[in-house]
């Protein structure tokens, strides 16, 4: 029974109340996240996305995360391709503080600067062992060529040298017009009325500005149709990876195609691919297809 509706603020919410244990649990987005990136600056999303439990308002890093951990609240983000998506869960006697703590960390974070520092350190590590990964550096190069020119060709966690560039201004403006009314979408399930429901989300994303980012056309064409990048590296294994245009969502076959993927490679050992050449001939760890 999934209840839809406007709060006094106007968002609007997708609700299925269930108390059957005591616990509400929110998921939400803004359009945008990677894609809206700064020019130049890849990473600056990925940033904002675990910086912002980082402290907030009155309260530092220590304080608000002990606010969460004390009472059993889960608050989590992550900037995505398209959006900005977030993550609440708490128990029902401990709501209304953790809507308070969600709308400081969307209104008021911090980004103190040795809390930037700790989290830019830990994404550079990243970012270095990625470096030695084969799996990831087939990954990032195929990307890259399909999508060279557009924002999905750029590595989400950022490189290097955007790390090192990245200012706390960077993550305040990306905030400010990142977290904004148009194209929120909320939804929520758990021990919670439609009433109290409607008060918590005007109460986290009421004062929110009304704006947002401009719906984007979603529709990009590859690129270097025949074209073949080779990354020799001293590993005794060979990441591979192929691509070619495929078929639309809204094509009338879509769904034979997803069947027919599944035969092919997206069903592991059930496959076609893998028993094939892994099973019968030993030739691969593992083989797969998606469309």
């Amino acid at each position: 029974d999934i209840q839809t509706f406007k709060t006094p603020a106007g968002i609007e919410v997708w609700l299925v109340s269930d108390k059957s244990v005591p616990v509400t649990s929110l998921n939400f987005s803004f359009e945008g996240g990677l894609a809206h990136d700064p020019a130049g600056k890849p990473g600056v999303a990925r940033l904002v996305s675990i910086m912002l439990d980082e402290g907030a308002g009155s309260l530092k890093s220590q304080e608000f995360q002990a606010r969460l951990s004390d009472n059993a609240i889960q608050m989590g983000f992550t900037a995505g391709r398209d959006a900005f998506y977030g993550q609440l869960r708490t128990l029902t006697q401990h709501r209304d503080l953790a809507f308070d703590l969600l709308h400081l960390a969307l209104t008021q974070p911090r980004f103190d600067a040795d809390a930037i520092e700790r989290m830019k350190n830990a994404n550079i590590a990243q970012i270095q062992h990625d470096l030695g990964d084969p799996a990831w550096l087939v990954a990032r190069s195929f990307n890259g060529m399909l999508f060279e020119g557009h924002p999905y060709g750029l590595p989400g966690a950022g490189h290097l040298a955007s790390m090192a560039s990245i200012t706390r201004q960077d993550l305040v403006d990306f905030a400010e017009t990142q977290f904004a009314r148009g194209g929120l979408k909320i939804s929520i399930a758990g021990d919670i009325s439609r009433d109290e429901a409607a008060r918590l989300v005007d109460k986290a994303f009421g004062s929110l500005p009304e704006g947002g980012h401009p719906q984007k056309d979603v529709f990009f064409p590859p690129k270097y149709a025949g074209k073949t990048i080779l990354y020799p590296l001293n590993t005794p294994q060979t990441q591979v990876s192929i691509g070619a245009a495929g078929i639309a969502r809204d094509d009338k076959d879509w769904h034979a195609a997803v069947i027919m993927n599944f035969i092919l490679g997206g069903s592991s050992f059930d496959a076609r691919l893998m028993k094939e050449i892994r099973e019968k001939r030993g030739l691969t760890y593992g083989i797969y297809s998606s469309l």
